[in-house]
């Protein structure tokens, strides 16, 4: 369960994995929450969605993906996911990752490539940071 109320903002659906974005309904914040397949024609919608998003957030925002559901990526998704540190007014990039083997086998490419500002293990732990 979620530390803050959120409110549904949009959904991308594939054949084999979904991306349901959703606003914080008293935070400046983008939850996306990831699960199945995620492929870099989904990540492109979401860095659209994300951007319109951060557009309306002059005064800063956080992006909060939740990749615990996310079963397979495709191997360009880095690239897509290199782009979120450049939406507008963006504060902080926060990636939730499940820190279980063999989860935990992708932590430095996450680390190294996507970069996020923080990298948690659970959903839990955003009550820290909110």
């Amino acid at each position: 369960m979620l530390p803050f109320a959120i409110t549904h903002f949009h959904e991308i659906h594939h054949r084999f994995g979904r991306i349901v974005l959703y606003r914080g309904d008293n935070l400046p914040l983008l939850y996306v929450h990831a699960s199945g397949y995620i492929g870099p024609k989904m990540l492109q919608e979401v860095l659209q969605q994300a951007c319109r998003f951060g557009q309306s957030q002059p005064q800063g925002w956080d992006y909060v993906v939740d990749t615990i559901e996310l079963t397979i990526a495709h191997p360009l998704n880095p690239i897509w996911l290199h782009k979120i540190h450049q939406l507008p007014h963006l504060n902080r990039y926060i990636v939730i990752h499940p820190h279980t083997f063999p989860q935990r086998l992708l932590i430095p490419l996450i680390k190294g490539l996507i970069k996020p500002d923080l990298l948690l293990s659970s959903v839990d732990q955003l009550e820290n940071f909110t």
